[in-house]
C-alpha cells in the first residue's frame, strides 16, 4: 500500500508515526507547503517529499491523506482534482462532511475519520465513515489506516457529530475530570504532582477494569461502594452537583456544536 499524506501538522505527523510503527518499510509520500517542514518529516521517517506537485504525488500513491486545515480545502483540492484517478481519499477533517469533499475533488472514494487529540499517541478513538458503496478493499483499508492513530469505530456520517463529542472533545473533559481529581486529592493534604500521578494511574485502572472485564460501569461502581463507606459519600457529592448531567450536557453540546459546523 503506498499512502500519500497531504499536510505535516500534529495530525498528519501522527498519522505517518503510526503508519511507520506498524510497518517500516511502508511506502508514504507526503506533500506540504513549508520546505522546512518537509525536510523535517522526510527526515525522520524515511518518506518521499513530493513537495508542492500534486501530480507526482498522485502518481506514487494508491491512498491520499487529508491533513489540511479546513480552511485550506478548496485550494488544495483545486490543485489535487486534476491529477486524481483511483486512489482512496481518507480525511481528517473536523467538520468537514465527505459530501463536500466528494463535491470538491470529484470522486466518490472518500473515508471520513474523526480522531482526537490522542492520536498523538496512537490510542485515539477514531471514528470512520465510508461512502454508502463502500466495499471490502476500502473498509480493510480504512481500518488499516485508522488504527494506526488508534481504536476505529465505524459509524454512519450522522453519527459523526455524537463522536466528536464523546472522543474528539470528550478527551478535553476527561482532562479537566482528571485535574478535579487531583484538586481534591490537594485538599485532602497531597501535593499536585503526586495526586497527578496517581489519578492518572487511577484512570488507566479503571480503563482496564471496564475493557478487560466487560462488565457495565454501573456493575463495577456496585462492587466499589459498600455501606456507609468512603466511595459512596463521595458519589453522593458527585450526584448532589450535578455530575452525571453535567458530563452529559458536555458531549451532547460539543456533539450539537459539531453538527452546525457541518451545516
Amino acid at each position: 500500500m503506498r499512502v500519500g499524506v497531504i499536510g505535516c501538522g500534529h495530525m498528519g505527523t501522527a498519522l505517518i508515526a503510526g503508519l511507520v510503527s506498524q510497518d517500516p518499510k511502508i511506502d508514504i509520500s507526503i506533500y506540504e507547503s513549508s520546505p522546512a517542514r518537509r525536510a523535517e518529516v522526510s527526515a525522520r521517517f524515511a518518506t518521499t517529499d513530493c513537495g508542492t506537485d500534486p501530480a507526482l504525488l498522485c502518481k506514487n500513491t494508491d491512498v491520499l491523506v487529508l491533513a489540511v486545515k479546513p480552511a485550506d480545502l478548496q485550494s488544495v483540492a483545486a490543485v489535487l482534482r486534476p491529477h486524481l484517478g483511483s486512489q482512496l481519499v481518507i480525511s481528517l477533517l473536523a467538520g468537514v462532511t465527505q459530501d463536500r469533499i466528494m463535491q470538491l475533488l470529484g470522486t466518490k472514494q472518500v473515508v471520513r475519520y474523526m480522531p482526537s487529540l490522542a492520536a498523538a499517541v496512537g490510542k485515539a478513538l477514531v471514528g470512520v465513515s465510508l461512502p454508502d458503496d463502500a466495499n471490502e478493499y476500502m473498509r480493510h483499508t480504512a481500518e488499516r489506516i485508522a488504527q494506526a492513530l488508534g481504536t476505529p469505530l465505524f459509524v454512519p456520517e450522522k453519527l459523526m457529530p455524537a463522536v466528536t463529542g464523546l472522543s474528539g472533545s470528550g478527551i478535553a473533559f476527561v482532562f479537566e475530570f482528571v485535574h478535579a481529581l487531583c484538586l481534591g486529592a490537594v485538599q485532602a493534604g497531597m501535593s499536585y504532582d503526586a495526586a497527578l500521578t496517581g489519578a492518572v494511574t487511577v484512570l488507566e485502572g479503571a480503563a482496564a477494569a471496564l475493557r478487560e472485564n466487560g462488565e457495565h460501569p454501573v456493575a463495577l461502581l456496585s462492587k466499589v461502594i459498600s455501606p456507609a463507606g468512603t466511595t459512596i459519600a463521595g458519589v453522593e457529592q458527585l450526584h448532589r452537583h450535578g455530575f452525571d448531567a453535567a458530563v452529559a450536557a458536555a458531549v451532547t453540546a460539543a456533539a450539537d456544536r459539531a453538527r452546525e459546523l457541518e451545516s
